[in-house]
């Protein structure tokens, strides 16, 4: 957004300058303001707010309603034009602060020359990107989405949950890249795959009852005759089965949110500085553990030198997890026992 308005005021004959020079040439103090054009909070009390529009302009602006903290709505003004367009008496509506911004954006962009045109075009695509993909894989939710995967030893998700991250997979090996930011692509290729091969664990050997009530997790082999295969089943190969296979999907469900975590500070460091800076980094919560009742909050980060795609594939990822800053399986399986598409005991 300060790229398109080149720091510049976004309301009508303004013009102020909202960034300061500071001693290293290649930074500023940024003195503006990033408006919400639908307001952030449902407050009667203030401009745009989803509660005082009309049902024509919901449907007109669904967009910006559902993807509040993306760039399409927001604005830069400096402070005072910032209080204008927010007190609900001076009649800023939300078709007038639209166009207050695409006027705005396509003036400054009319200053550039031919490079720095292309330039600011990939850096909106880029924008776009990110900002679909923030809503597509749920970061605001990601506790509840992605938690129970790792909560008490049983990993579990909620089928819709499971299907939007899938979703979320593909759209994002479908995207047009610019090609002008190889970081930002390595990290969001390094979660795709991550991704990947984390569906496709939890999905190897489905527990049929939860998926009638919604939910995808893995078969107990050790309750399950479908499992048992002839003869006398072998129960203590069928927990270790188990064990191995749960304890995989625990690691893979920390290293999705270290693949998370990565994409975001890379977008700080390439496009965004304040990217999410009041949500702060995805979290999370195991427990309750047996000696003393409590839930433990883990914050997975990849090391600061893991580079831009520190996943390499799930068969390297059988070794490297007990690398990682934290685990809960190693090694490679059991002897006998598969990864997808090697099928134990007839499945």
């Amino acid at each position: 957004m300060w790229f398109a308005s080149l720091g510049i005021c976004a309301f009508p004959d303004c013009g102020e300058i909202l960034m300061e020079a500071t001693g290293d040439e290649q930074d500023f103090t940024d003195v503006g303001h990033e408006c919400h054009i639908i307001a952030r909070n449902d407050d009667p009390q203030v401009a745009r707010s989803v509660s005082s529009l009309t049902v024509e302009e919901r449907e007109q602006f669904r967009e910006l309603i559902e993807n509040r903290h993306g760039f399409s709505n927001l604005v830069l003004m400096c402070l005072r034009h910032s209080r204008i367009i927010d007190d609900p008496k001076q009649g800023h509506g939300v078709a007038r602060v639209v166009e207050i911004k695409r006027a705005h954006e396509a003036a400054m962009n009319e200053r550039r020359s031919p490079q720095d045109r292309r330039d600011a075009a990939a850096e909106l695509a880029y924008a776009a990107i990110v900002d679909e993909w923030e809503d597509r894989i749920g970061l605001d939710d990601w506790e509840r989405r992605v938690g129970p995967l790792v909560a008490d030893g049983h990993p579990r998700m909620d089928i819709k949950h499971f299907d939007d991250l899938r979703s979320a997979g593909h759209w994002l090996f479908t995207r047009v890249w610019p090609r002008t930011n190889p970081d930002l692509e390595r990290a969001f290729e390094n979660l795709r795959v991550v991704v990947q091969d984390l569906l496709n664990v939890l999905d190897r050997y489905p527990h049929a009852h939860l998926r009638e009530t919604g939910l995808v997790g893995i078969a107990r082999f050790y309750n399950d005759p479908s499992y048992w295969g002839q003869g006398e089943p072998d129960f203590a190969a069928l927990d270790e089965m188990y064990d191995y296979w749960s304890a995989l999907v625990e690691d893979l469900a920390y290293e999705l949110t270290r693949a998370v975590n990565l994409v975001c500070d890379v977008v700080r460091r390439t496009l965004d500085p304040s990217f999410r800076i009041r949500d702060g980094v995805n979290t999370l919560t195991s427990g309750p553990f047996m000696e003393d009742l409590s839930f433990r909050t883990h914050r997975p980060h990849y090391a600061p030198d893991a580079g831009p795609a520190p996943y390499e594939g799930l068969a390297k990822f059988l070794e490297a997890r007990s690398t990682r800053d934290m685990h809960r399986g190693e090694g490679s399986p059991p002897p006998g026992l598969s990864l997808p598409g090697t099928p134990r005991f007839g499945h």
